[in-house]
């Protein structure tokens, strides 16, 4: 089945200068007659990925303007908005459409489905379209109906070879295919459980330290040595780990206390800010992970989503698993 309706439309663009015209002058009508070119692509993006940046940059490069045409339908597995969303921050050069009405009948058993989305595609296209660009066989049929010319684009995909279905069935492995601003929907999220009960607790911490090859912390608050155990675990893995914002804020300013180096109290953030400021460090992160975000496990529930989880660990079971076996519990 195949989406088409528009749900919104991106800001329009200026055409690019062509400063090789004169802009004055008895030649200047030559610029007048020149008509800026228009390119087209069109696909469902689910996810956007390398392969898609190139083809759409590959248009902005080649034409004045570009529109892209998003198609989702309601039941697939990437909402439609957060796909549009992921579009209009990739390529600000381009004019984003956002397609959502199911045109069952434009399918690709139907030999008349190229006239079907030329038709569907036009009252966007006011001015015409010079280039449709593409990099599957659809768009020599589909360029003719549109009265454009065919661009095609790495078709065999051997300058990228990654797919969308490829990044949806295993995200971990085409991570470095995957744009930054769609990889926290990938991420995966591990929780950590850190000991409540104080027996032990020194003594584990310095077991994990050893296998972990760090320095022992000299903190005495159970959960910032925790952190610094777990970000030492992360950096093992090339990946990070969420700190407690609250408790080394708060240790920040009991240290600017006993120091004499007064604070404006004015100017410290009540409890409110601290849980937004959590918030926001924790989807800033998931923006730079490597494939997994550690978090603390009290976390869970108030400033990160449970749904959003994909494991929740303890540090004794990391104690007690060797490194090689974590990263293939995570991973599979």
């Amino acid at each position: 089945m195949v989406n088409l309706a528009i749900q919104s439309i991106g800001e329009n663009r200026s055409f690019k200068s062509t400063n090789f015209l004169p802009t004055a002058g008895p030649d200047s009508t030559l610029q007048a007659m020149i008509k800026p070119t228009h390119a087209v692509v069109i696909g469902r993006f689910m996810p956007p990925h390398n392969g898609h940046r190139y083809l759409i940059d590959f248009a902005t490069s080649l034409a004045d303007r570009t529109t892209v045409f998003l198609c989702t339908l309601s039941h697939e597995p990437i909402p439609g908005d957060l796909r549009y969303s992921w579009m209009t921050e990739l390529f600000p050069k381009a004019n984003i459409i956002h397609i959502t009405e199911e045109i069952p009948e434009a399918n690709r058993n139907n030999p008349d489905s190229p006239n079907i989305w030329a038709r569907s595609l036009k009252p966007y296209l006011p001015d015409g379209v010079d280039f449709l660009i593409a990099s599957e066989d659809y768009g020599w049929d589909l360029a003719q109906a549109l009265g454009a010319r065919f661009v095609p684009v790495d078709p065999g995909r051997n300058h990228i070879g990654v797919s969308a279905t490829l990044i949806r069935e295993r995200p971990l492995e085409y991570w470095e295919h995957i744009p930054q601003v769609v990889r926290p929907y990938f991420a995966r999220i591990i929780a950590v459980e850190t000991p409540t009960e104080p027996a032990g607790v020194d003594s584990l911490m310095a077991r994990l330290t050893g296998k972990l090859g760090g320095t022992r912390s000299a903190e005495t608050n159970t959960g910032l040595a925790a952190d610094a155990i777990l970000s030492q675990l992360a950096q093992s893995l090339n990946t990070l780990y969420l700190p407690l914002y609250h408790e080394h804020y708060q240790t920040m300013i009991a240290a600017g206390e006993q120091s004499r180096n007064i604070h404006n109290f004015h100017t410290t953030l009540n409890e409110q800010d601290l849980v937004r400021a959590q918030r926001a460090q924790f989807q800033a992160m998931l923006r730079l992970c490597n494939r997994f975000l550690f978090v603390p496990a009290q976390l869970v529930g108030t400033v990160i989503p449970r749904e959003r989880v994909y494991s929740t660990i303890t540090l004794r079971e990391l104690d007690e698993l060797r490194m090689e076996k974590i990263v293939k519990s995570l991973v599979n």
